[in-house]
């Protein structure tokens, strides 16, 4: 039985405290790769089995993308269709979890599973009742899921939820500090950094806060996201959370920042070639992928874009 957690309390950010990232062009490059033909926004994509998976955007649709050929193929569609959906994937396995039906809600506390090799999915047990949510986050951590922050019912919220896919069962653990959706989150250094997004109805913030695996807790002051945006694709680089693209009220940002958590600073990296909002980041071989995503904001121009960032020669 796991034991209680005890939150920190944390002043809130100041974004305009934020600072420019030092600029670096060095060891990082932008390369295009094949677009999937399919134009959308508010997509989850994740690697499994030397695969890349794009789904959602309000259709069932289910791509896989082979980074070695560069071929797409249509696979088994997702049960049903939803948008700001997360996707993780552990041993194989692709999770798919929670998501919108429509927007800003209803949102869904579903969990389904894909079995690349079966091309077929299962369920898992759904989230928490009263906190199924979409535009969250979902990140790994020694076999487990975490799902931070989101949008329930058409509101931000601060949850922060932990899913064993040995047990099949959820475990609701201590708030962000700060309500937030459409956040990045990586794990880095046993910590698990949940980065920008916005406050519904407020805009974007610029908050970096981290929950310690080892403590429990989450803890604040770190240096906050220097270019202030939500629906992000996030990935973590050679020991950086890496944080791409994004909108916010009246733009679509290409701009990526790094941030190092060693040295609690932001790089700025070179911008994606399309600026683009609404999707993830898929890691693979030390890249991160990015497909389609909203060329506009609030749900406008959904593209099929695709580009990998790569560290080279570091």
């Amino acid at each position: 039985m796991l034991l209680a957690l005890f939150v920190l309390a944390l002043p809130m950010l100041d974004p305009s405290a934020a600072v420019p990232a030092a600029m670096t062009t060095e060891c990082w490059t932008w390369t295009r790769e094949a677009p999937n033909q399919v134009a959308r926004q508010e997509v989850s994509f994740t690697a499994a089995g030397g695969k890349l998976y794009l789904a959602g955007g309000q259709i069932r649709l289910q791509q896989a993308y082979d980074p070695i050929t560069k071929t797409w193929k249509r696979v088994h569609p997702l049960p049903v269709a939803l948008d700001h959906i997360q996707a993780i994937a552990l041993r194989g396995l692709v999770y798919y979890i929670g998501g919108l039906a429509d927007w800003p809600s209803p949102s869904v506390r579903s969990v389904y599973i894909y079995d690349p090799v079966a091309d077929s999915f299962s369920k898992g047990a759904p989230m928490p009742l009263g906190r199924g949510r979409g535009a969250g986050s979902a990140t790994s951590y020694h076999g487990r899921i975490y799902v931070s922050g989101g949008l329930h019912a058409g509101s931000s919220v601060p949850w922060f939820d932990m899913y064993n896919p040995h047990t099949n069962a959820w475990t609701s653990l201590p708030d962000m500090p700060r309500a937030r959706d459409h956040v990045s989150a990586g794990v880095a250094d046993d910590r698990l950094f949940v980065i920008g997004g916005q406050i519904r109805g407020q805009g974007p913030v610029g908050d970096n806060t981290a929950y310690d695996f080892t403590t429990g807790r989450w803890t604040g002051g770190l240096a906050p996201l220097p270019t202030l945006r939500a629906g992000t694709a996030t990935a973590v680089m050679d020991g950086r959370v890496v944080v791409i693209g994004g909108e916010d009220a009246d733009s679509v940002h290409s701009d990526v920042e790094a941030f190092d958590p060693a040295t609690n600073t932001w790089e700025q990296l070179p911008p994606m070639r399309t600026a683009r909002h609404g999707t993830q980041a898929a890691e693979f071989r030390g890249g991160a992928y990015v497909a389609d995503g909203g060329a506009a904001p609030r749900h406008q121009a959904p593209t099929d874009v695709q580009e990998a960032l790569h560290v080279i020669n570091c």
